[in-house]
């Protein structure tokens, strides 16, 4: 595997699906994007670790996730954004 993989794999939809698995009945959305913030802060050494619109997508995903929980049943309109 390659310096690269671990960047690679963690956009894919496999890493995904598999992140889904291990945590089921929440939306793991969030918590990768702060990982892979991590990721960029402590080993990349960005001062930075998130540009103005993951910050801007983290938080919709810290708002869904919130939704989520606060409202069961809740759906279509108010939890789901198309990345186009």
């Amino acid at each position: 595997r390659g310096a690269r993989w671990g960047q690679c794999y963690m956009h894919s939809p496999k890493f995904r699906l598999q992140t889904a698995y291990a945590n089921p009945g929440s939306r793991p959305a969030a918590k990768i994007a702060q990982e892979q913030a991590k990721i960029r802060y402590f080993y990349r050494g960005y001062d930075h670790p998130f540009t103005l619109n993951e910050l801007k997508d983290f938080y919709f995903k810290l708002r869904e996730n919130y939704l989520i929980q606060h409202y069961p049943g809740i759906q279509y309109p108010f939890v789901h954004r198309q990345m186009i």
